[in-house]
């Protein structure tokens, strides 16, 4: 009930105003909060804080505090009597008009002044203790505000963006005492921004500019274990969520993937440089943050971009230029859990091909020669089992029958072996090759002049197709776990060559074409303990060739016919063996840890 009494009497004295004089409280009590009523943590409320207001001073009463209630009264008798608390003179342009209801309770004088000029649609400017008041409507075109110009510096943010982000959002915004319209350009030699306004428009500027002119963040981290670029590129992808960009600054090397710029990279660092060059290897621009939005008539500011990470792989580092302070420490929080120390293992391979041919062959050769004939039957083409008939001729005149028997029996080994060793890394991919170029195919053109509308005699041109896949390659994806154990996804590829097809030209031979026989395998997670050896064999390849020719009729006789046939008989047998073994290499920091 004492709470509700003393409502009801402020209320009533409210209501009794007629004059600024009467209305004022010199004892406001003040606001208060209840203990159980949840309050917002803000820790930014009174740093990041500006009032988009004009700045006016009522010198004699500014903290003093006041209560207002007005009915339908008019705005130029109030705005007088606001002039005469600040010692002000004050001129109405004709569009001031506008009549004011309103009831304030404890709220200074500067802030009903602001509120009554922004309700009624009025906006000022201070000239020589003169206020000069004048509907938002009019300011613009009266030019009351653009009758001088301040220079305000501008150190290390873009002067366009910040004129832009002014213009757009600040000076758009129809606040009392600030102009209204795009009234910020700049001096593009000197970074300046210029303002054609009053003070209150340059110290509005100012407090924004202080925002936004800061010397941007510069952090270095140092990588120790993984590539700068592999780093670069998870930070990239997993805490921004940008794409990897990886475009080569310095060095000549092109924008692309990140395999691609990180083999251009190594490509560079491994060549020999031109002492002319002047460069010692370079850097590139991981990715670049910048964005922004626009609602309605605000808009971000899209100055220079908010955040640029930049690789120099030369000095294993990172640098991050711009971004805030928890990005800083989000990033290096990131690295520290990341850049950590990849098992390696020493990897022996032996890869064995050995091949076996062999053939038996058994010829019976028949031959008549009489006085008037001669004939004789043999295997004209020896594999192919036929029979070739030469005559009748003439003959020398005596009568002769022959027969020639002919077995081979023909043996052929051979072994292939190769055996690399390497150090393979936890998750990098590893590739051992050892193949050879060779002929694939030959392209053939004949060049024919012309001379006089006779064509002359044409030269030859071949086009060597050359290929590089002939002999082993291996292609390694270790992953090496804490258990002691080295998981392996392997494509070994063995191929040999089969046949060479040549043909010729002009009497002129040359390779058509080679054919290779290939031995490839795709083996996933292959799982092996450490120093134990695997071995995969068992991929052998077989072929057998069984051929039988004979005479007619005579071929066909049991027993004797045996002697009028022909055999052939070839075996050919090959077989792949692949043996790894795995060593986990232990650094002494890591042995010091078992």
């Amino acid at each position: 009930m004492r709470k509700n009494f003393k409502n009801i009497s402020k209320l009533l004295l409210i209501a009794g105003c007629v004059s600024l004089a009467a209305c004022s409280i010199a004892n406001a009590a003040p606001l208060t909060y209840d203990m159980d009523q949840p309050l917002i943590r803000n820790e930014y409320t009174n740093v990041n804080k500006i009032l988009l207001q004009g700045d006016v001073r009522f010198e004699e009463a500014a903290n003093q505090k006041i209560n207002l209630s007005l009915r339908g009264t008019d705005v130029q008798q109030v705005l007088r009597m606001f002039a005469d608390k600040a010692g002000l003179n004050i001129i109405f342009h004709e569009s001031a008009k506008g009549t004011v209801t309103l009831d304030l309770v404890d709220v200074s004088l500067e802030d009903a002044f602001k509120m009554i000029m922004k309700m009624t649609n009025l906006t000022y400017v201070i000239k020589d203790k003169t206020m000069l008041v004048v509907s938002t409507s009019s300011a613009e075109s009266l030019n009351l505000t653009k009758d001088n110009i301040s220079i305000l510096p501008v150190k290390y943010a873009d002067a366009a963006y910040l004129a832009h982000f002014l213009n757009t959002n600040i000076f758009s915004l129809n606040q009392p005492g600030l102009s209204y319209g795009p009234i910020v350009t700049t001096n593009a030699d000197k970074n300046e921004l210029l303002i054609f306004g009053t003070d209150n428009d340059y110290n509005m500027a100012k407090k924004i500019v202080e925002k936004f002119d800061k010397k941007p963040l510069m952090t270095t981290y140092r990588v120790n274990h993984t590539t700068p670029f592999e780093m670069a590129k998870m930070i990239c992808e997993t805490i921004f969520q940008l794409p990897f960009e990886g475009s080569k600054t310095t060095g000549g090397a092109k924008k692309g993937n990140y395999e691609a710029n990180l083999n251009a990279n190594f490509k560079m660092n491994s060549s020999a440089s031109k002492a002319s060059d002047g460069a010692l290897g370079g850097g590139s621009i991981a990715c670049t943050v910048k964005s922004g939005v626009s609602t309605g008539n605000i808009s971000s500011y899209q100055g220079k971009p908010t955040l640029i990470l930049y690789v120099q792989p030369e000095l294993g580092t990172l640098t991050m230029v711009g971004g805030s302070e928890q990005q800083v420490q989000m990033v290096n929080d990131f690295i520290v859990e990341n850049d950590r120390k990849q098992p390696q293992a020493y990897l022996e391979i032996s890869i064995v091909a050995l091949s076996e041919e062999g053939s038996r062959t058994f010829n019976n050769e028949w031959a008549f020669n009489g006085k008037h004939i001669n004939v004789s039957f043999r295997d004209g083409t020896t594999k192919t089992g036929s029979y070739m008939w030469h005559g009748p001729s003439k003959g020398s005149g005596a009568r002769t029958l022959s027969q020639a028997i002919t077995y081979l029996i023909e043996n052929k080994k051979g072994r292939m072996l190769a055996n690399p060793k390497i150090v393979i890394t936890n998750g990098k991919k590893s590739i051992i090759d050892l193949t050879q170029d060779y002929v694939e195919s030959t392209t053939v053109q004949i060049l024919q002049s012309f001379a006089s509308g006779e064509s002359t005699s044409g030269t030859i041109q071949k086009t060597y197709n050359i290929a590089d896949d002939n002999g082993i390659k291996v292609e390694i994806l270790p992953f090496i776990s804490p258990d002691g154990y080295v998981s392996l996804t392997m494509k070994p590829k063995y191929a040999s060559i089969y046949q060479t097809i040549t043909d010729t030209y002009e009497g002129e031979p040359y390779t058509a074409a080679t054919l290779l026989q290939r031995h490839d395998l795709d083996l996933k997670n292959v799982r092996i303990k450490d120093e134990e050896t695997l071995l995969l064999g068992g991929m052998i390849q077989e072929t057998e060739t069984n051929g039988t020719g004979k005479i007619p009729v005579l071929g066909d006789i049991p027993i004797v016919g045996f002697f009028f046939r022909n055999q052939n008989k070839s075996l050919k047998r090959e077989e792949l063996l692949i043996m790894m073994t795995p060593r986990i290499i232990k650094d002494t920091e890591d042995v010091a840890d078992l």
